[in-house]
C-alpha cells in the first residue's frame, strides 16, 4: 500500500505497481509547476463505452479551484472546467485514445483555457485508485508553450462497481465503476520547448493569491 499526504508543497509521488491482468502499471510522474489543482472530481468507467473499449472519465463539480504558477505564487480559481476521458483497451490496459481540458479565470475574468490536448501519450494506474495520464499541449495557453509535455494525476477515491463491490486497479474488463465524486487532480507541466515562465499572467487581486502552505489543509489524499 502506498502512503502519501496531499500538500502540494510535497508534490512528489511514489505509487505502487498494478498487478493483475492488464499489463500497464503506475508512471511514477513527478509533478512539476506550473500545476492546476482540482477538487470533487467525479470519476466513472464505462466498460463497453466505445465498441470493445472502455471509457474513463473525469469531470470535477466546480472546476479547478487553484493554480500553482510557482512555488512562490498561486493563485485562487473561481471558474472554469476539469475534463478528462481515455479510452481503454480492458484486455490491456493500455491508452487507446484520450483528451484533456482544464480552464480557469487565471486573470481574475472569464475563464481561458489552461491545458489542453487530444494527444494522449501514455497511461498508468496502481492499486489505490490512482490514475496517470501523459499528454501533449496543443496550443499556447497562459501557462505553457504548445507541444509541452503534460501530465495529471487523478485520485479517484473510493471505487466500486455499479453492480456493488470495491474495485482493485486492473479492473477494466471487469464491468462498470465510478468513484465518491471526492476525486483530487493535479494537472502539470513537466517539459516543453519553452521553460514555464515565457508566458505572462497578469497581477492577480489581492483575494485571489493563496499561500501554498495553506492549500495542503484543504484536503488529504486518502492513503
Amino acid at each position: 500500500m502506498c502512503s502519501r499526504s496531499f500538500p502540494l508543497v510535497a508534490l512528489g509521488c511514489v505509487l505502487c505497481a498494478a498487478a493483475g491482468v492488464a499489463q500497464a502499471g503506475a508512471l511514477n510522474l513527478s509533478p512539476e509547476y506550473p500545476l492546476v489543482f482540482t477538487d470533487f472530481v467525479d470519476v466513472g468507467y464505462d466498460a463497453n463505452g466505445v465498441g470493445a473499449y472502455g471509457v474513463l472519465t473525469a469531470s470535477a463539480w466546480f472546476g479547478p479551484v487553484l493554480a500553482a504558477v510557482d512555488e512562490n505564487t498561486t493563485i485562487g480559481l473561481t471558474s472554469g472546467v476539469f475534463e478528462l476521458s481515455v479510452v481503454i483497451d480492458p484486455a490491456t490496459g493500455d491508452e487507446v485514445s484520450g483528451s484533456l481540458l482544464v480552464t480557469g479565470n487565471l486573470s481574475g475574468g472569464a475563464a481561458e483555457t489552461l491545458f489542453e490536448s487530444t494527444s494522449i501519450l501514455d497511461f498508468g494506474f496502481s492499486a489505490d485508485d490512482l490514475f496517470e495520464i501523459t499528454f501533449t499541449q496543443q496550443g499556447e495557453t497562459g501557462l505553457v508553450a504548445s507541444d509541452s509535455l503534460l501530465g495529471v494525476i487523478l485520485d479517484a477515491r473510493n471505487l466500486q462497481y455499479d453492480a456493488g463491490g470495491s474495485v482493485y486497479l486492473p479492473a477494466f474488463d471487469q464491468g462498470d465503476f465510478y468513484g465518491d465524486g471526492f476525486g483530487l487532480a493535479d494537472t502539470f507541466y513537466i517539459s516543453g520547448p519553452a521553460e514555464p515562465g515565457f508566458y505572462i499572467i497578469p497581477e492577480p487581486s489581492m483575494t485571489a493569491l493563496l499561500v501554498i502552505a495553506s492549500v495542503g489543509l484543504l484536503r488529504k489524499r486518502k492513503f
